[in-house]
């Protein structure tokens, strides 16, 4: 108990507590709970966009800060999501600095939510991506980084937004002088399905190297908006992506942690000079009643409307 751990001290004025032994104070007063808010640490560069109470929070986290050596890992601009407390999008995750795996998987841009270009890494960056903006307001928060070194010649900017109503909001841009292979991934915490019509396809995407980890894909060509279900802890849901011209969409398994266990992975592929990935997530299977999104394929802008608000918000 507290007082045979604490005995010893309590002659040199740690008090007789466990909280005492830790904190140093003879007695430790009980305070109150305040809800986490959302936060930015710029030094680490890593965010969390929070919304609603903690055990059912619908919470964003983007890390766009350096690479951190030898333990870093190539996934600038990466998210992770929790929606209803419980995870949605993840990264494939950490299996020990020995697992033969770290190097050729688990450290890759591929394993992590975020844009790779042509199938390879990220570089190496010291500095974190540029904050442009972090906003609170009304239950809403609003994250923006940019940056161009990633990828020499490209641009990358994403938007973030978690809705004072637990849904989040996803815009992912790439810009270039030069025409890329772009792959958004988003890594997806639960079983999956699709309103899309799928084949197999092959299981390394055409490239190889860190896509030779992946397994059970299937694709489908579509233009249009296209919706995945996850089933989580918390319930259904909703990973809606927003239609543009010339999309390939892939989907089945990759490695996690452990590395016998495999979790879904989805992959939007466009070949083009510039894009933006849009995406929405919602609790449910499929939009909630009364909600609307319009967005103009590729468009840096999007409105949404909630049925709790009834009022259009653009973004």
């Amino acid at each position: 108990n507290d007082q045979a751990v604490a005995a010893p001290l309590i002659n040199y004025g740690r008090g007789n507590t466990v909280e005492g032994i830790i904190y140093g104070l003879k007695d430790v007063q009980q305070g109150g709970w305040n809800e986490p808010g959302s936060t930015n640490l710029e030094v680490p560069g890593v965010a969390a966009l929070r919304s609603g109470a903690l055990a059912t929070q619908t919470m964003a986290m983007v890390d766009y800060g350096p690479h951190g050596g030898d333990h870093g890992h190539y996934d600038k601009l990466g998210l992770s999501l929790w929606v209803g407390g419980a995870p949605v999008i993840r990264e494939a995750g950490h299996n020990g600095y020995t697992d033969p795996w770290y190097r050729g998987w688990y450290q890759r841009t591929l394993a992590h939510s975020t844009v790779v270009r042509d199938g390879l890494d990220q570089s190496v960056l010291d500095s974190s991506a540029d904050l442009l903006r972090f906003h609170r307001s009304f239950g809403s928060t609003l994250l923006e980084v940019r940056t161009d070194q990633a990828y020499p010649g490209t641009t990358m900017q994403r938007l973030v937004l978690t809705t004072a109503n637990q849904r989040m909001v996803d815009l992912y841009e790439v810009t270039g002088a030069a025409e890329h292979t772009y792959d958004y991934v988003l890594h997806l915490e639960g079983a999956i399905t699709t309103s899309l019509s799928l084949t197999p396809t092959a299981n390394d995407l055409g490239y190889g190297g860190a896509y030779s980890f992946l397994s059970n894909m299937h694709q489908a060509v579509t233009d249009q908006d296209f919706e995945v279900t996850v089933q989580t802890d918390a319930g259904p849901t909703t990973v809606r992506v927003l239609g543009a011209p010339g999309t390939t969409v892939y989907l089945g398994e990759a490695i996690g942690f452990p590395s016998n266990r495999k979790h879904a992975i989805l992959v939007v592929r466009r070949t083009t000079d510039a894009t933006v990935f849009a995406t929405v997530v919602t609790e449910g299977e499929g939009l909630p009643q009364g909600m609307s999104i319009a967005h103009v394929p590729n468009s840096r802008e999007i409105t949404i409307e909630e049925p709790e608000s009834g009022t259009p918000t653009t973004i």
